[in-house]
């Protein structure tokens, strides 16, 4: 069962990952507008007006509360509907991991 969360788990970090850089770039390389905005998952960039025009760019809290929300929402997906089994209890998943 934990081979099967860390599986998926990694799978949908892969998928995050390649939406979340497309996402990233598009925001900042087409639709710069200058001064400061925010990506759709969550990433805060800001343009600085210098002779080298630098963009700052960092991470934010909604970011990673996006990235999980939806980490949650998959693995429930997962084994609700294409497993046909329940969710592991928390405190089952942890001892398991701990006690092995």
């Amino acid at each position: 069962m934990i081979k099967k969360i860390g599986q998926q788990t990694l799978f949908f970090t892969l998928i995050y990952a390649i939406v979340f850089v497309i996402d990233t770039v598009v925001e900042v390389f087409f639709f710069s507008k200058g001064g400061a905005s925010q990506t759709v998952f969550g990433l805060k960039y800001q343009v600085v007006e210098s002779t080298h025009a630098l963009q700052y760019l960092h991470f934010s809290l909604p970011a990673v509360i996006v990235y999980l929300i939806l980490l949650l929402l998959w693995l429930g997906i997962y084994f609700k509907f294409i497993r046909n089994k329940e969710l592991p209890d928390p405190i089952d998943v942890i001892t398991s991991f701990f006690l092995t």
